[in-house]
């Protein structure tokens, strides 16, 4: 989860005006609380569903591992799709100012 925070962060920012960064960083944040948050929940309820031998729970939580594996790998091709569709000014160039 860790290596996506960043990525997804550039993302986010990425193309805000200054008067907005305020904004978009208490979003990205907020997003970000409620998303772990379902996240974990979703895994949790995977992980612990077949409780009826301990063989069965280890299978949960190999279930829930491929899972989080999955959500990794969708947040990963999220932000490299979003990142490379955006791109920064020329060292040099003119950088447009909002009216």
């Amino acid at each position: 989860m860790g290596l996506a925070f960043v990525p997804l962060t550039i993302a986010a920012m990425s193309g805000v005006t200054e008067n907005e960064s305020g904004l978009a960083s208490g979003l990205m944040a907020t997003a970000q609380q409620i998303g772990q948050a379902v996240g974990l929940a979703i895994l949790a309820g995977v992980a612990t569903t077949p409780t009826a031998t301990p063989e069965a729970l280890t299978d949960g939580f190999e279930d829930a591992f491929l899972l989080a594996g999955g959500f990794a790998l969708i947040a990963a091709l999220a932000a490299s799709t979003i990142i490379a569709g955006t791109r920064a000014p020329r060292p040099g160039a003119a950088v447009p100012v909002p009216a």
